[in-house]
């Protein structure tokens, strides 16, 4: 049976941990929603963009508090002024986005974690001190964004002895980070995010990919675990826990994070699905189907595989946060790991960054990727490329700054410059 990996030493310099005061929707409902979504993606659906472009302006941008991050700005108003909640993703309606059923949710999720163990208090202190209807923190309690922050921190200090467990934490934090209406919190999430992210993405990336799947073979998948455990004994049969065991393993073979268009925006729209997966597989309702070995062997498969892509996908959206700090901190652990889609990601989205502070926090994000890896240059080089005809004359200096690191030349200031510079010697290119 898969083990359950160590988890790396946690940043210890993060907010206050003595904050204290959590339990998935009933699993039926992640079911109708997950199969109510994907019948939908199997006649055809598609992904719209929803919520606002980065720096558009949109309220809030700049109105929910922070304190200042590298070269960014912070915003001028606290916490308690003009906070506004990010909007919900197209498609966002599984439990925990779904106001009171948000409160199920959680509760579960602090069932299974243990009452008298820290991520169970944490998720209560996230419970007590939100309006799950918008992520906005209930006004009557005092401290509240601060007590919230202290929750986020120890989600990431606990540890956890079970990946069902750790796939939970996992979609709280992810939820937390696009939805809190707090952007020092989303900030936090981020953070915490990216650790987990350097904990599970080896594992996942050491077990070995499934079969090819398609949306109806998952919708299948689906269907089939929701009639058998609509059983009163659903793991008695040998033959049904087969069944059960084929399915999880579909589900967690599927490319959920597979984007046809890089915009961190639709990473936003992905997020439903494979969190509402990762609820599923960690559900109480499977708890008693870990006796068998196999079936416990692919569900720990299944959550690892998933949870992985909800970690990569999180930080990818928060590229599309409305708080100028928030999308920096999303760029600079993206510079710092190898999530896989980031550098189309940030090189597709450079351009239409408004904030000059956010943009030359991307580009050296670009430079960090492009340095490590030879594929990705190629197509970091050409989106440094085109801002240096930034009208900002420190992002110019940046993007002159990591092209010299990246390809050891200096063709000129200008992007035409560098652009027939690698259009000439892009076949032939090695980093000195």
């Amino acid at each position: 049976m898969l083990g359950h990996a160590a988890a790396p030493p946690y940043p210890a310099s993060f907010p206050p941990e003595d904050n204290r005061v959590g339990r998935i929707s009933p699993l039926r409902s992640a079911f109708a929603v997950l199969l109510s979504a994907l019948a939908a993606a199997c006649v055809g659906g598609g992904e719209p963009v929803t919520g606002p472009s980065p720096g558009s302006g949109a309220p809030g941008a700049q109105g929910d508090g922070g304190p200042p991050r590298e070269g960014v700005e912070a915003p001028t108003a606290g916490e308690g002024g003009a906070a506004t909640t990010p909007p919900a993703p197209a498609g966002e309606t599984l439990g925990f986005e779904l106001g009171e059923a948000g409160s199920d949710v959680l509760r579960e999720i602090s069932i299974l974690l243990g009452a008298d163990r820290r991520p169970a208090y944490a998720i209560d202190v996230i419970r007590e001190v939100h309006d799950l209807k918008d992520y906005s923190h209930r006004v009557r309690i005092p401290d509240a964004v601060e007590r919230c922050r202290g929750a986020v921190a120890d989600l990431g200090r606990s540890d956890y002895t079970e990946w069902d467990e750790t796939g939970m934490v996992v979609v709280v934090l992810s939820t937390l980070a696009l939805r809190d209406s707090a952007a020092i919190v989303r900030n936090d999430c981020v953070r915490v995010l990216a650790w987990f992210f350097d904990w599970v993405h080896p594992v996942a990336a050491g077990i070995p990919p499934g079969g090819e799947t398609t949306e109806e073979g998952v919708l299948n998948a689906l269907k089939a675990m929701e009639a058998i455990l609509d059983k009163e004994k659903p793991f008695a049969e040998a033959a049904d826990r087969l069944v059960l065991t084929d399915a999880v393993s579909v589900l967690g073979s599927h490319p959920w994070s597979d984007m046809s268009t890089p915009d961190p925006r639709l990473a936003r729209n992905r997020l439903a699905q494979p969190r509402g997966v990762v609820r599923a597989l960690a559900a109480r309702a499977f708890r008693d189907g870990r006796d068998d070995a196999v079936l416990a062997d692919s569900l720990d498969r299944a959550i690892i595989r998933v949870a992985d892509q909800v970690l990569a996908l999180s930080l990818i959206a928060a590229l599309a946060d409305p708080a100028a700090h928030v999308r920096a901190a999303a760029a600079r652990a993206l510079g710092e790991r190898a999530v896989p889609g980031a550098v189309e990601m940030l090189a597709a989205s450079l351009a239409r960054e408004s904030e000059s502070s956010v943009r030359i926090a991307w580009i050296a994000a670009l430079g960090e990727l492009g340095a490590r890896d030879e594929e990705g240059r190629k197509v970091v080089v050409p989106a440094l490329a085109g801002v240096l005809g930034d009208p900002d004359g420190s992002v110019r200096r940046a993007a002159v700054r990591e092209l010299a690191r990246l390809t050891g030349e200096n063709p000129g200031p200008e992007s035409t410059d560098w652009q027939r510079w690698w259009r000439e010697n892009a076949p032939e290119y090695e980093k000195p």
